[in-house]
């Protein structure tokens, strides 16, 4: 195991079956990297290099519709894989969306061929890799439904109050929250109207101050 990994990364080795011995054994090539906050991991078209499991910080993948509509598929965060990365490595494919930090990061890399052999004799570490996969699936399952049977304003309300600091106040673009819940920027302005005219909410500057707490939660729950 690489002597430049610290005491967590090295537990996560282990935790996800990555001892040393298979490491050593098997001439695994085990990196760890680190990429600070909003640098690009892959975009589409880029084919996988490596497998990576996340230390520290998140990493959102997003994809971009031909309308220039983003929609974010899910986040990265500490322990967990990237679904388009097991699926890019497992069927020779290329990445069709774009991973990007949220933060600083760290991770450990494993090489392409150490992942096909680290896969093949190591059960701990497969059964890793077949739940976090299992895990993606459901949650972007889950997203495809909700985009499907969507209430726009409820997603909304529901990303205010979930993004609300205890001043009830939440730090944020159109753009961002159209982007988190998968829907256009005019959309989510209408509703910002609809709730600023309900007196829900006041917008200053790029700040959302939530006034009436009790009466944003009723629409979540309509």
């Amino acid at each position: 195991m690489p002597s430049t990994m610290n005491t967590s990364e090295r537990k996560i080795c282990e935790a996800v079956g990555l001892t040393p011995s298979l490491i050593d054994t098997l001439n695994i090539d085990v990196s760890t990297i680190n990429m600070r906050q909003s640098s690009v991991i892959f975009t589409p078209g880029d084919s996988c290099k490596a497998f990576l499991i996340l230390c520290s910080g998140s990493v959102r993948v997003e994809l971009t519709a031909k309308s220039g509509r983003e929609v974010m598929l899910y986040r990265i965060q500490p322990t967990e894989g990237c679904i388009l990365t097991t699926s890019a490595l497992l069927n020779n494919e290329l990445y069709y969306a774009q991973g990007v930090t949220e933060s600083d990061i760290s991770a450990i890399a494993v090489s392409t061929e150490g992942f096909y052999k680290a896969i093949q004799y190591s059960q701990k570490f497969a059964n890793f890799v077949l739940v976090d996969y299992a895990k993606r699936v459901s949650s972007i399952v889950r997203l495809v439904d909700r985009m499907a049977t969507r209430n726009a304003m409820q997603d909304v309300c529901e990303y205010l109050t979930i993004h609300a600091d205890r001043n009830n106040m939440v730090m944020t673009t159109q753009n961002h929250i159209a982007s988190e819940i998968g829907t256009a920027r005019e959309v989510v302005g209408r509703k910002l109207r609809h709730l600023v005219n309900e007196d829900v909410i006041s917008v200053k500057r790029g700040k959302i101050f939530i006034e009436k707490p009790e009466k944003l939660n009723a629409f979540i729950n309509e």
